[in-house]
C-alpha cells in the first residue's frame, strides 16, 4: 500500500525532471508488470502522487532533477511511455517532494507495507468492469494484458463461489481452480470436488472427472474426423482456455463416433472396390487385435544358378562386414563398414522379395483391417486371413512334409537369432528358477519324454546333463542384464544353504522341507535352459515360455546394440510405424543407418514392442 504523507506539499513535475533515486530501496524485479502498469497510467493517468527528493549539485545547489524514492515502478512506467512516444516530455505528475532524511523512511515503509493484490480479487474485479459494460479489449487495453488473458480471468471468476473462498483461504490452488474452470456448470464443479478425497483432488484428476463423457481434440477420432466436419454436422465444442496448445472438446461423442465410422467404411468401400475379399473396420489395433489375423503366406521359387551364387557371396559378405564392425575403431571406419553392410542388407532383401509370391490360394481369400492410429490417420493392414481361413491353412501347413515347405524371407541373420534366443534363454532360466512349480513340471515332462518317447526329446528345451551351456559367445552384454543378475543372485543364495562337501547333500535334502527341495531343483532345472538357436523357427521352449509367462519386456528392450544395429533399415521402418507419426517416418526414412538405429531406439525402446521370436506364443503379432 502506498504510505500516506502528512503536511508536505504535493507539486507536478514533468516526467523528462524524473529518474529513480539511489534512495529507493527496492531494488529487486523493478521491471516486472512495467509494461501493465504504463497500459493502465495512459488509460487513466498517475493515481498516486510519487515521492521525491531534490537532486543537488557538487556544490550543494538543485540541479532541477527529481529522484523518486516512492513510485519507483510508476516512474519506470511513465519513462516507459516516454521513450514509446505515448507521453511527452511535459507529462505532468502529482510529487510530493521531501528532504532526504525522510526520503528513506518513507521508501521503506511503501515497500515493506505493500501486499500484492490476491489473484481471486483481481479476476472478480475484471469480471465486475465487464459486468458494467466494457468489452473485453477495453479491459485488456486499460491494464496491457492481451484478451485471451482476460477471458481465462473471467473464467476463473466463473468458478463455484465457495471452492473460490477455499482459494482465498489457501485449501486450493490456482492449477486446481484452473481445472474445474474447464467446464461452466458451478453445481458440476462442486459436486466433482466434493465426490473425491482430499489427496485426489489433483488438477488432472479434476479435469478428467468433469470431461471423462467428453472427447479432446487432440484424440484419435477427432483428428481423423476433424473438427470442422464435426462442426459441420452440427456437433457442439468446448474450449479450454488454459490450454496452451488451443484444446477443445467436443461434447456429442455419439455424433463422432459415427462420423469416424462413415469415414472408414467409406476407406472400406474403396478397398473392396480394389480386390479385397473382405474388409473389417477397427477404430483402433492392438497386437492382440492383429494376433487374431494370419498373414498371407509367400511362397518361394527356387532360385537360378546365378541367383543362387550371388545369395551365398552376399550372406558371407554381411557375416564378414558385422565382424568388421565389432572389432572397429574409429567411427569413420565404422561408418564406413556400416555404410557398405547396408547396400549389402538392400541387395538381399531385393534377391528374397523376388523370389517370393503370395500363395494363390490364399490370396484368395486375403483382405484388410482398417483403423485410425494415435496420430488420427487412417492405416491399412492387408494380405490378412480371417481367424477360421488361418487356422484351415496352418492345419493343412501342418499336414505337409517340414523340408518341403518353402520358406519366408529371412528377417534376422543367423548371428542376431542366436543372440536374441540366448536372451530368451536367459530370461527362461531366471523364469524358472523363481517357479519350482513349473520347473518341476518342466523336468518331469523331460524324463518322461526321455523314458515312454524316445523319439520326441526334441519337444523339451531341457539338457538333461544339467549342464550350463555359456550364453556370453552369442552375445556379450547378457552379463550386465537383469536375467543374469537374478540367476546369479539365487546361485549364491542357495549355495550359503548347501553343505560344503558333495557328499553330505543327499542327507542334507532328506532332512530338508519340499520347499527348500523344489526351491533347488528350480534352480537346476533353470540353468539347464537351452534354447539357442540360428533359425527363426518354432522351438520346443515356446511352450515352456507360455508355461512360465515369460514376458521378455521384463527383461530385454530394443536398443541400437541388441536389434536395430543388426537388421536392415526396411525392417527398422517396418517396425516403427505401428508407433511412429508419419512426419517422424518420413525423417526416418532420409537418416543413415547407424542414426536410424538410435533414433528407433530412443522411440520404441519403452513401448514394449519385441521381436515375434521373443513373444509369447498367444500374444504373438
Amino acid at each position: 500500500m502506498t504510505t500516506v504523507i502528512q503536511n508536505d506539499p504535493v507539486t507536478r513535475l514533468p516526467v523528462s525532471a524524473l529518474f529513480i533515486s539511489p534512495l529507493n530501496v527496492r531494488k529487486t524485479d523493478t521491471e516486472k508488470g512495467i509494461d501493465e502498469l504504463a497500459a493502465s497510467i495512459e488509460a487513466d493517468g498517475v493515481i498516486e502522487n510519487l515521492v521525491t527528493v531534490p537532486e543537488l549539485k557538487t556544490e550543494g545547489e538543485p540541479s532541477g532533477r527529481q529522484g523518486v524514492v516512492v513510485g519507483g515502478r510508476r516512474c519506470r512506467a511513465l519513462h516507459r511511455l516516454l521513450t514509446q512516444g505515448r507521453i511527452s516530455p511535459d507529462y505532468l505528475v502529482n510529487c510530493m517532494v521531501v528532504d532526504e532524511k525522510r526520503a528513506i523512511k518513507l521508501s521503506l515503509a511503501e515497500n515493506v507495507n505493500r501486499e500484492g493484490m490476491h489473484p481471486a480479487d483481481e479476476f472478480e474485479a475484471f469480471r465486475m468492469l465487464i459486468d458494467q459494460g466494457y468489452p473485453i479489449e477495453d479491459v485488456a487495453a486499460h491494464f496491457g494484458v492481451t484478451p485471451p488473458v482476460v477471458q481465462r480471468r473471467l473464467k476463473l471468476a466463473n468458478v463455484h463461489p465457495e471452492l473460490i473462498d477455499l482459494y482465498r483461504k489457501g485449501e486450493a490452488d490456482l492449477e486446481q481452480l484452473m481445472a474445474l474452470a474447464v467446464v461452466d456448470d458451478q453445481e458440476r464443479q462442486k459436486n466433482v470436488w466434493d465426490s473425491l478425497r482430499k489427496h485426489d483432488r489433483d488438477a488432472s484428476t479434476l479435469r478428467h472427472r468433469l470431461t471423462e463423457k467428453e472427447i479432446s481434440s487432440f484424440d484419435r477420432r477427432a483428428k481423423y474426423v476433424g473438427i470442422a466436419a464435426y462442426k459441420k454436422a452440427g456437433g457442439a465444442l468446448r474450449q479450454d482456455l488454459f490450454s496452451d496448445e488451443g484444446e477443445q472438446f467436443l461434447i456429442d461423442v455419439a455424433l463422432l463416433e459415427k462420423l469416424m465410422t462413415e469415414k472408414l467404411e467409406r476407406k472400406a468401400a474403396k478397398l473392396k472396390k480394389d480386390g479385397c475379399a473382405w474388409v473389417d473396420i477397427m477404430p483402433s489395433v492392438t497386437y492382440p487385435d492383429r494376433a487374431r489375423y494370419g498373414r498371407v503366406r509367400r511362397i518361394e521359387r527356387q532360385p537360378t544358378e546365378t541367383e543362387e551364387a550371388e545369395i551365398e557371396a552376399l550372406m558371407a559378405k554381411e557375416q564378414e562386414l558385422m565382424s568388421q564392425m565389432e572389432a572397429a575403431d574409429g567411427e569413420g571406419r565404422y561408418e564406413e563398414v556400416d555404410t557398405e553392410l547396408e547396400g549389402v542388407e538392400n541387395r538381399l532383401q531385393e534377391l528374397r522379395e523376388a523370389l517370393t509370391k503370395p500363395d494363390p490360394a490364399q490370396q484368395a481369400l486375403a483382405g484388410a483391417i482398417v483403423y485410425v492410429n494415435n496420430a488420427g490417420q487412417v492405416e491399412v493392414a492387408d494380405n490378412l486371413l480371417r481367424p477360421e481361413d488361418a487356422k484351415n491353412f496352418s492345419t493343412a501347413d501342418d499336414d505337409e512334409e517340414g523340408p518341403d515347405q518353402p520358406k519366408a524371407p529371412r528377417i534376422h541373420s543367423a548371428t542376431l537369432m542366436r543372440k536374441l534366443t540366448a536372451q530368451r534363454t536367459l530370461a527362461l532360466r531366471a523364469e524358472l528358477v523363481a517357479q519350482p512349480s513349473v520347473a518341476l513340471v518342466a523336468l518331469t515332462h523331460a524324463l518322461a519324454l526321455n523314458a515312454f518317447y524316445p523319439h520326441a526329446t526334441r519337444l523339451s528345451a531341457l539338457d538333461l546333463r544339467c549342464a550350463e551351456s555359456h550364453l556370453n559367445s552369442h552375445d556379450p552384454q547378457l552379463e550386465s542384464s537383469d536375467a543374469y543378475a537374478q540367476v546369479e543372485e539365487q546361485r549364491e543364495a542357495l549355495r550359503g544353504k548347501l553343505p560344503q562337501e558333495g557328499e553330505q547333500l543327499l542327507a542334507w535334502l532328506l532332512a530338508r522341507p519340499q520347499a527348500e527341495v523344489l526351491e533347488l531343483l528350480a534352480f537346476c532345472v533353470g540353468r539347464s535352459v537351452d534354447a539357442v538357436q540360428s533359425e527363426d523357427d518354432p522351438h520346443a521352449a515356446d511352450a515352456l515360455a507360455s508355461a512360465a509367462a515369460v514376458d521378455m519386456r521384463r527383461w530385454w528392450k530394443p536398443t541400437a546394440t541388441s536389434y536395430f544395429g543388426s537388421v536392415s533399415r526396411a525392417r527398422i521402418l517396418e517396425v516403427s510405424r505401428d508407433f511412429i507419426a508419419p512426419d517422424v517416418l518420413a525423417k526416418f526414412e532420409k537418416m543413415k543407418k547407424s542414426e536410424l538405429a538410435q533414433a528407433a531406439e530412443a522411440q520404441l525402446a519403452a513401448t514394449g514392442w519385441l521381436p515375434e521370436r521373443l513373444r509369447l506364443p498367444a500374444a504373438a503379432g
